[in-house]
């Protein structure tokens, strides 16, 4: 999981929002993107929110977590893994 900054046109202003980003590798090996959210700040609440959407696509079965160190990012992490049912594992 990783944000970039893009500019996005939010109302009639061009603004830097946080594009969160979940890839992941298939079985084959394969490096697919699995989902994206465009969010004005990257914020924990924003990253629990994302993962939330990618339980309920069905997404299951992380054997390996891979990201910055944003804190944001760090809490959902141990949040979620109990939340989710063990979506990401620590």
């Amino acid at each position: 999981m990783e944000a970039r900054y893009e500019k996005v046109r939010y109302g009639d202003v061009a603004r830097s929002c946080a594009v969160l980003i979940a890839a992941g590798v298939d079985t084959t090996g394969n490096r697919q993107v699995l989902g994206t959210s465009v969010k004005l700040i990257e914020d924990e609440v924003h990253w629990r929110s994302f993962q939330r959407e990618l339980k309920e696509q069905g997404f299951y079965g992380v054997k390996l977590f891979i990201s910055d160190a944003y804190e944001g990012l760090k809490a959902v992490i141990f949040i979620c893994n109990k939340m989710l049912g063990n979506m990401f594992p620590v």
